[in-house]
């Protein structure tokens, strides 16, 4: 498959799970360059990839409006973080991202900076598989009913206590059905994707990110009985807030969005997002490698 990817491939992608290969002509080069080798690293790849694809722009400084950039692919320079920013930053212009790991784990970001500047523009040129990864949209919505702000997650959405000394006392509702309530540091939705990051280290279970669910996991809940709870992807999920001390915090991928304090009555909506996330990887980088590799997942204990 040669040229974009239409939001409706997309759409038909996140659908049918099916894995589209690509073999782009034209990138565009993305990173952040206060990080360290970044501006240094994009140099050398623009040179590197002028024999084999069209570089359209370099954005080291987030000044490119990404909703309107026209190429096939988006190199993103920068770990995981830079990955789900890009992503934020494209909306609905649905380019696939390809990471060059400048980050400590680089779970989305497949290809590693210290490989020759000369065999990362070999990889880039393609061929690369693309994955279609499901989002979700989040709003945060006053007892009476007043949206107030949202947001999309490629990775999770994320209620915890912020600075508050007491414990969240929260209602889950599915489909607007009491589930359970939990009382703890918080809880968050994420995911399939997202089940390696946050929800991994709360206790969540690892997901492949070609299911069709999301993923509820309580945050240091003070009780035995609560658990990560695995939801259909049709599902409506709500979380209202019962008791608090102080003002919970709201954060989508890591970011707060702008909003009046969380209060108690207040809650947060998740479901499905209409938009999915194309992500590139190398044609062999599966998932359960990337399980084993980068995460050391399912290897003997030495001893």
């Amino acid at each position: 498959m040669n040229g974009p990817v239409s939001a409706s491939t997309a759409k038909s992608a996140s659908r049918a799970k099916l894995a589209l290969e690509l073999k782009p002509k034209k990138v565009l080069l993305v990173g952040d360059r206060r990080r360290a080798r970044v501006e240094a690293l994009a140099e050398q790849l623009r040179a590197a990839l002028a024999s084999r694809l069209e570089v359209t722009a370099v954005d080291l400084d987030d000044e490119l409006d990404l909703t309107r950039a026209s190429a096939d692919l988006v190199l993103v320079l920068g770990g995981d973080g830079s990955i789900l920013r890009t992503a934020h930053r494209l909306g609905e212009n649905a380019i696939p991202l390809l990471g060059v790991n400048l980050g400590k784990l680089g779970f989305l970001a497949t290809v590693s900076a210290d490989e020759p500047v000369e065999k990362i523009a070999q990889r880039a040129a393609g061929p690369l598989a693309i994955e279609s990864r499901s989002q979700l949209s989040v709003s945060l919505v006053r007892k009476g009913g007043e949206r107030i702000a949202a947001g999309d997650a490629l990775n999770d959405a994320v209620l915890d206590r912020g600075q508050g000394a007491r414990l969240l006392t929260l209602g889950i509702r599915l489909d607007g059905r009491l589930a359970f309530e939990t009382r703890g540091d918080g809880i968050l939705v994420s995911t399939p994707t997202g089940s390696t990051a946050y929800s991994l280290a709360a206790g969540g279970p690892v997901l492949h990110p070609g299911l069709d669910v999301f993923l509820v996991t309580p945050i240091c809940p003070h009780s035995l009985t609560n658990r990560p709870v695995v939801v259909q992807g049709s599902s409506t999920i709500e979380i209202e807030i019962q008791d608090c001390d102080d003002a919970p915090r709201l954060s989508i991928d890591g970011e707060t969005p702008k909003a009046p304090p969380l209060r108690v009555g207040d809650r947060i909506e998740a479901r499905r997002s209409q938009r999915s996330i194309l992500l590139a990887v190398l044609p062999k980088d599966d998932f359960y490698t990337r399980l084993r590799n980068k995460l050391h997942f399912g290897r003997p204990a030495k001893g």
